[in-house]
């Protein structure tokens, strides 16, 4: 079977064209008319993710992100980019990227940050719709009975295996609207207030963006953005699993490059 099959197959289910006009989503380096050897799923393409999958052979890497959003050219073969690129290409290895149209194509990261949650909800729908019912980034959920937001940070802390997060607001109030993003999300804060949502939970919360957030008096929560999107390809995983027999595996290698000094 070469890659070919299965990326129509994840395309026919994520189609490229709900990707954002920025993004960088789909092929990155290789061929997809190899043949396929095992799949290597993972949140960042890297140079130590490349490394696990020629120790263990696999040569069709499926990531979240893109290797970049900017343009490669000039292609330094010196950069970090460089490396990653010539390690790709030398070990025959193909590097395919579903970013926002798997933000976006229901089941989406932000279902499997709810899904991780684990709370009991009798509305959802999405934060910012797109193209039709089917298409849009975040969700919202309406709870089925209201909860402390001390409480939801709690699951969210234990399910997610946080050692700490980031919070603006009033921890001690009860909520029963609730809003996720996966990956940066700031820039739906003041969508999410006017959609009557108490609680947004999201990553990469910026300074002024907390200011506003207190202003409009919405309480938000802020897990980051690698532990936001680290299970983001569990969902593909699971369909591949499902469609094909063959060799599958996440790689269990990566680390917030943040980190809490003290």
């Amino acid at each position: 079977m070469i890659h070919k099959k299965i990326i129509s197959f994840l395309e026919e289910k994520y189609p490229v064209r709900f990707s954002e006009k920025w993004d960088k989503t789909s092929l990155q380096v290789g061929s997809l008319q190899d043949e396929t050897e095992g799949i290597l799923f993972a949140l960042d393409p890297s140079i130590e993710l490349v490394d696990y999958a020629v120790k263990n052979s696999y040569n069709l890497l499926i990531t979240h992100h893109p290797l970049t959003l900017s343009s490669l050219f000039p292609l330094n073969l010196d950069t970090y980019i460089g490396r990653l690129i010539k390690k790709l290409i030398l070990n025959n290895i193909t590097l395919y990227a579903m970013h926002t149209n798997f933000d976006s194509v229901e089941p989406t990261v932000s279902d499997l940050i709810l899904e991780k949650m684990n709370l009991k909800f009798k509305r959802k729908e999405f934060l910012s719709p797109t193209r039709d019912e089917a298409v849009g980034f975040g969700r919202i959920i309406d709870l089925e009975t209201p909860m402390e937001i001390n409480s939801i940070l709690s699951i969210i802390k234990k399910n997610f295996s946080l050692n700490h997060l980031r919070f603006i607001g009033n921890s001690a109030k009860m909520v029963s609207c609730i809003a996720v993003m996966g990956g940066s999300g700031a820039s739906f804060i003041e969508k999410a207030y006017k959609k009557g949502v108490e609680l947004y939970i999201t990553g990469d919360i910026k300074y002024h963006d907390a200011r506003l957030a207190e202003q409009l008096e919405i309480e938000v929560a802020d897990i980051g953005h690698f532990h936001s999107e680290l299970y983001s390809t569990d969902i593909i995983k699971k369909l591949i699993d499902k469609q094909f027999d063959i060799k599958i595996e996440t790689f269990k290698g990566e680390k917030d490059p943040f980190i809490l000094w003290r």
